[in-house]
């Protein structure tokens, strides 16, 4: 990508702009003041209007990999990863989870196989910084 760019004389930026959205930013907060276990991102999407010339890794699953990459401020110590093609040669549906040294533990689920878009939904389970 770098060098067509060059080549035609063009900028290529990358906008992770979900970094930005008032939800994530809440969450981002709250989250300060606590020691998360656990946090799932799940970014769904109907396969009629997706993005369907890359797999859904790079079309939904990039986006929550970027905040939690942000959120955590750290590398994953481990990464597994599992995914299926439904309507295409492409990954459709994969969900990965990923392992930081002492915690917490991340499940990314990115699928465009519904008949319906839901969109996005995170959840997480945490406990006050300092109680048991």
């Amino acid at each position: 990508m770098a060098e067509a760019a060059e080549a035609s004389g063009r900028v290529v930026q990358i906008g992770h702009i979900e970094r930005f959205n008032p939800a994530y930013i809440e969450l981002k907060s709250v989250l300060e003041e606590m020691n998360v276990l656990a946090v799932n991102f799940r970014r769904l999407s109907a396969y009629e209007g997706s993005n369907v010339d890359v797999d859904v890794v790079q079309d939904l699953m990039v986006h929550d990999t970027n905040l939690v990459l942000d959120l955590m401020g750290r590398n994953p110590a481990t990464i597994a990863a599992h995914g299926v093609a439904v309507h295409s040669e492409a990954l459709d549906h994969v969900v990965a989870n990923l392992a930081f040294e002492s915690g917490p533990l991340i499940t990314l689920t990115a699928s465009r196989i519904l008949e319906t878009s839901p969109k996005a939904s995170v959840s997480s389970a945490a406990k006050k910084t300092g109680s048991q």
